[in-house]
């Protein structure tokens, strides 16, 4: 692992997908190896698969953030069901900061406080041309 030019990469990727665990058990791990080129795959088309993610939610933008009655909004629900990428995420965030609204409304502590720092650590990672995103974002729901 030592010997990879993308050794940061390889990390990060493990690190997003999966929950806590030992750095040495990614070593000659098959499972650690494709997360990592799924994970590759998804940023050398990043555009595209943000916009695919945008064809599985909901027409109306706001729903897919509203939180209601403390509950997880359905974009949440869609990332923990891995219906929408992290990097999906991590993008509208940064585009339309809902991630206080969250942490203001959703009522739980252990399920989302993980899963957002998770993602805001992810953030400096997520590579992308905001303004391409940004009209994908507004002729999707604009």
């Amino acid at each position: 692992m030592g010997k990879r030019k993308d050794f940061q990469n390889f990390l990060v990727a493990n690190f997003v997908d999966g929950d806590y665990m030992w750095v040495g058990d990614l070593v000659n791990n098959n499972e650690s190896e494709k997360v990592y080129r799924n994970w590759l795959s998804r940023q050398e088309s990043i555009s595209y698969a943000f916009s695919e993610d945008l064809s599985k939610m909901d027409d109306n933008f706001n729903v897919n953030m509203l939180v209601e009655d403390g509950q997880h909004p359905k974009l949440l629900k869609m990332l923990m069901r891995n219906e929408v990428s992290p990097e999906t995420v991590v993008i509208l965030n940064d585009l339309t900061k809902f991630f206080d609204y969250w942490s203001r409304n959703i009522d739980e502590t252990v399920i989302w406080p993980p899963i957002r720092t998770k993602l805001m650590k992810y953030k400096p990672f997520v590579k992308y041309d905001e303004a391409k995103l940004k009209k994908l974002v507004v002729q999707r729901f604009g």
